[in-house]
């Protein structure tokens, strides 16, 4: 693998991160709908309306939660990408999550095809497929038998 690939993989990796960031910040705008949920629970007991206003404030904060689970879910998708890139291991995973990250338009678009075209790289390929098998890129079976004695 060229000086160049290593570059490339690395300010994807960078990107991903960032784009991991980004996600964990927006994982935290359902926030407002968890409190609002709270609050109309708070409300409804406070006007002594029990149960009833209950109902609409607990699937508030359910639909608020699993918005934030959702999300917080891309952060984490994006965070392995980066780590991965830099480790240069599961290089079926990070072409579907770039082919994934593609269908984000127009800045996942970029950071998407740019991946993808980067992990087309033959040399790309022997790399990630060499720290796959643990640096033998001809694994001969007889090389990690374990001993049957």
């Amino acid at each position: 693998m060229t000086q160049q690939d290593q570059e490339h993989l690395r300010i994807l990796a960078i990107f991903y991160y960032i784009a991991a960031g980004f996600h964990a910040l927006l994982a935290l705008l359902p926030l407002v709908f968890i409190v609002m949920g709270v609050t109309t629970i708070g409300f409804g007991f406070s006007q002594n309306h029990g149960a009833e206003a209950s109902l609409p404030g607990g699937l508030i904060i359910l639909i608020g939660t699993l918005f934030m689970i959702f999300i917080a879910g891309f952060a984490y998708i994006y965070y392995l990408t980066g780590k991965f890139l830099n480790q240069q291991k599961h290089w079926i995973y990070c072409i579907i999550i770039a082919a994934l990250t593609a269908t984000s338009f127009p800045i996942g678009t970029i950071l998407g095809v740019f991946t993808i075209v980067v992990l087309c790289r033959d040399s790309v390929k022997a790399v990630f497929e060499a720290n796959r098998t643990g640096g033998y890129t001809n694994a001969n079976p007889s090389q990690h038998a374990v001993l049957e004695r």
